[in-house]
């Protein structure tokens, strides 16, 4: 059992490291008595400050129950008696709520404003002291009572709401109740345009997304979702592009149906680079969409940038999606005297801020064990595969270029249920390869040359003349997750017997190449993972095994 200075210690270290809580602008009054019940007295900056303070003090090992004496700053100074007639008006004026008794305490004494009509009869009592509203009675359904406590917090002098309210006959409480009573916040707001938002609820985290009109309609639907009671956490979904490949993150957004949040990327006359935010993330989940492709450094460092700012702007968590990941090729010493670049890439993505990183078919799986961060590898290939499935012949041969491409070549194999093949390749250098041979029958078989990646054509260049030396048909379907396609990349595979080179959008393709290409777009799949990932959901089905 931890001491009690070691549990205050926990305690003020998580709120501290909130920042919608803000202890620096709102300090926090904190003890704990013997019975390991923990006091949190002072003021909050608003609901939202006030329940994450809630959830993380009673998350700390040692703390039995929480006294809550955390108010929240009023948006107007209202005295008690305005607070109370504000309120009363509310309710009599609601016709959610037209069979329910209202009743409010003046001067110690109770006063029936209207008697209740329903059956079983139901009453709403409220009573304010000091800018805190306390209801108490019994109403018939659970969206009565939290209709009562949205209509108490929306008058702004109010600093806290205490709902005593009972619900009769009583009514198990769901995540749909929780959804059902957002939405209804959103619809009976005058700020907020509900008809391009989106709410759901898991575990009582109450998700939001979809379009707001501005930045202060956005923070208006997160304080009305706060509001609701049962609620514990309320996130929202922020998606920031890069520099590197503007049009996937398009993609990606489109099918979320959001928005991209604004930023400005803009560089010094010396080359410096700056970034800045131009809303806010303050205690958003944000996703930034930054493939680091060539050039490598400059779009590394602005994703590395980017987190910073997101990072000191108060985001809640972030995640860097990263479809491309420059540098894996670099993830060994060959000679004894190299730099290991793919694990200090690992570690500058993990100091910059980001706990989560999403990759889609990373060079080598053994990457996933240089991060300090969860890795989520997504797979490419089942939508490569049905991209190739129309020009399939019923001769083809699925082929891996080097010993390194065996494992993906199975798995498309396996998808498409095709033999395969392994040519044998040795790198010289960067541009250079040379085969010493090809396994597997590919005499009179059209190939299907399958690999993570395509830099300079070279390794390509090599496998299709080794097939074709071995009697392959005379054309090759290429494909890969990733055309990099650089340096003689082009007038290489240019000047090959291609049928169709299928690749991803993973970073961004050049229009107009003089190649039989076919690009495959990302953009569902990343969706589909940022999707699941802010749910809390699985990504298995996604997942790149093996």
């Amino acid at each position: 059992m931890p001491g009690k200075a070691d549990v205050l210690k926990q305690v003020r270290a998580a709120l501290e490291h909130e920042p919608r809580i803000n202890l620096h602008r709102y300090p926090v009054s904190i003890d704990l008595d013997r019975d390991g019940t923990l006091m949190l007295e002072g003021d909050a900056a608003n609901i939202a400050a006030k329940k994450l303070a809630l959830e993380l003090g009673a998350s700390i090992p040692g703390v039995s129950g929480i006294v809550d004496r955390l108010r929240v700053g009023p948006t107007e100074a209202m005295g008690d008696g305005a607070i109370r007639d504000h309120i009363r008006n509310a309710l009599l004026q609601d016709s959610a709520l037209e069979g329910c008794g209202i009743s409010v305490r003046v001067k110690d004494q109770m006063e029936t404003c209207r008697e209740s009509s329903a059956k079983p009869p139901a009453c709403i009592e409220v009573s304010v002291n000091d800018g805190v509203v306390t209801l108490n009675g019994q109403v018939s359904s659970l969206s009565h009572k939290r209709l009562a406590g949205l209509m108490a917090w929306w008058v702004p002098g109010s600093r806290d709401v205490i709902n005593g309210l009972e619900v009769v006959p009583p009514e198990d409480d769901t995540d749909d109740e929780i959804t059902n009573a957002v939405r209804a916040a959103l619809e009976k707001d005058p700020f907020v345009n509900p008809d391009r938002m989106r709410v759901s609820t898991r575990n009582c985290v109450v998700t939001l997304d979809g379009f707001a009109l501005n930045q202060k309609e956005k923070e208006m639907a997160e304080i009305d979702a706060w509001y609701i009671f049962a609620v514990d956490k309320v996130v929202n979904p922020t998606l920031l592009a890069g520099s590197a490949n503007p049009a996937l993150a398009e993609a990606v957004a489109g099918a979320l149906e959001l928005r991209l949040g604004r930023r400005a990327l803009e560089r010094f006359p010396d080359g410096e680079l700056h970034v800045e935010l131009q809303e806010t993330v303050r205690g958003h989940d944000v996703y930034v969409i930054q493939p680091t492709g060539p050039p490598v450094d400059e779009h590394l460092m602005a994703l590395l940038f980017l987190a910073d700012a997101c990072r000191r702007a108060g985001a809640a968590n972030l995640t860097a999606v990263v479809p491309y990941l420059g540098y894996a090729r670099q993830d060994r010493r060959a000679t004894g005297r190299e730099s290991v670049a793919a694990r200090l890439i690992a570690d500058l993505i993990r100091t910059g801020g980001f706990r989560r990183l999403v990759a889609v078919d990373l060079h080598s799986p053994v990457l996933e064990g240089f991060f300090g961060i969860p890795l989520e590898h997504l797979s490419a290939v089942p939508i490569l595969a049905q991209a190739v499935s129309p020009l399939m012949p019923a001769d083809g041969v699925i082929v891996a270029p080097d010993l390194g491409a065996v494992k993906l070549a199975e798995r498309y194999a396996k998808l498409l249920h095709l033999p395969m093949a392994i040519v044998h390749k040795t790198r010289i250098s960067g541009e250079q390869v040379q085969v010493r041979g090809v396994v597997g029958e590919v005499r009179g078989r059209s190939p299907i040359i399958v690999d993570d990646m395509i830099s300079t054509g070279a390794t390509i260049e090599a496998a299709l003349k080794a097939l074709l030396a071995a009697g392959s048909g005379p054309e090759a379907v290429v494909v890969s997750s990733h055309a990099l396609l650089v340096g003689a990349a082009v007038e290489r595979l240019g000047a090959l017997p291609l049928r169709r080179l299928i690749v991803t959008d993973s970073v961004a393709v050049a229009a107009r190449l003089p190649l039989p290409l076919q690009v495959v777009s990302l953009g569902a799949l990343l969706a589909e993972a940022i999707k699941r990932l802010h749910e809390g959901r699985s990504l298995n089905d996604l997942i790149a095994h093996g």
